[in-house]
């Protein structure tokens, strides 16, 4: 493309309308001086009168005020010209700082985010991350700042990987922490149901946080049935009774004075699945609960094994009635 004063450069408007202003002022002169030559052929007035005219101080007066006007005129387009470089000139200066405050507010996410980053997943693995609601509220707070579709991803997978790596963070000693407060577990909900709307709002999912979200129901519901018998023993954020196979259950309860393994999955299950789940836990009955509708012959899959959908607080029936049944067939044994 052609540079400054190229030739081939293609004339600007403003080149165009100065050029075009140019030539409508030496057309208006000509077009005067031919209307003025022919009143004179045509009217015959006296030549020699004109002559001396034009050799007096009038004409030249005449002449000096024209000139004047020519001269205002081309000032006048060199002002406008000027303004429009000096509008065009802060245009760009305008465009430059935003571009540099931009860039400035990219760099300062990226150096949260990095903050963040480093306290959800430590390079050191001696270092304990910092706990996984103040992970969240961290997160939520880089998604609603995000600008481009890179932060937004780039927040959702390390949410998704501090939320598959999170530690308990709650002391046992007390009797009521953690997932056993009703407090802490409304507080948790309002932090994931938060960035679950900022994840929306930006056009973002988190599976792994809708799921920790229906995990939090599910413990609410096993709360709920602790007045109908049902006991916790462990629960999510605790570390619970591992199995001979090291398998870490979601949660384990006490039903009709026996240990059941309660399983969280939120999607649909096969049946190699459940059976995955029954080799893991083979000295214990297990009860695995999930978001979607249950066929018919996997709600039964095994002696041991009991699957069952909970939405709402509807389910908890449900819930408990799976939760007695792999408990008295355990007792049955």
């Amino acid at each position: 493309m052609a540079k400054g004063g190229d030739p081939d450069e293609p004339a600007t408007p403003r080149r165009r309308g100065a050029a075009l202003s140019w030539l409508v002022l030496a057309l208006g002169v000509l077009l005067g001086v031919v209307g003025v030559l022919l009143v004179l052929g045509l009217t015959g007035v006296d030549r020699a009168g004109l002559f001396d005219f034009v050799r007096s101080a009038g004409f030249g007066g005449v002449c000096a005020i024209v000139v004047a006007f020519i001269a205002l005129f081309g000032i006048t387009r060199q002002v406008e010209a000027a303004r429009a470089a000096t509008d065009q000139a802060r245009r760009n200066a305008a465009a430059v700082l935003e571009q540099q405050q931009r860039s400035d507010a990219a760099a300062r996410w990226w150096e949260r985010f990095e903050w963040a980053s480093s306290r959800a997943i430590p390079a050191d693995p001696r270092e304990v991350p910092l706990p996984y609601e103040t992970l969240v509220t961290a997160f939520q707070a880089l998604l609603s700042d995000a600008t481009d579709e890179v932060q937004r991803r780039a927040v959702a997978g390390i949410t998704a990987e501090a939320s598959r790596r999170a530690v308990p963070t709650s002391g046992v000693d007390e009797e009521r922490s953690g997932m056993r407060s009703s407090n802490w577990r409304a507080s948790l909900r309002t932090t994931l149901q938060g960035f679950l709307d900022a994840a929306d709002a930006a056009g973002v999912r988190s599976a792994e946080t809708e799921y920790r979200l229906y995990e939090l129901d599910v413990i609410e519901a096993l709360a709920r049935l602790e007045d109908r018998g049902v006991r916790l023993v462990a629960l999510p954020d605790e570390e619970p009774r591992r199995s001979q196979s090291g398998y870490r259950p979601d949660a384990v309860v006490m039903a009709s004075g026996r240990s059941v393994a309660v399983e969280v999955r939120r999607g649909r299950l096969s049946r190699l699945l459940l059976e995955q789940h029954a080799e893991r836990f083979p000295e214990g009955s297990l009860v695995v609960v999930t978001s979607v509708a249950v066929p018919p012959a996997l709600r039964r899959p095994g002696e041991r094994i009991r699957v069952v959908r909970w939405v709402e607080p509807a389910d908890d029936a449900a819930l408990l009635e799976a939760i007695e049944g792999v408990a008295s067939q355990a007792g049955g044994r």
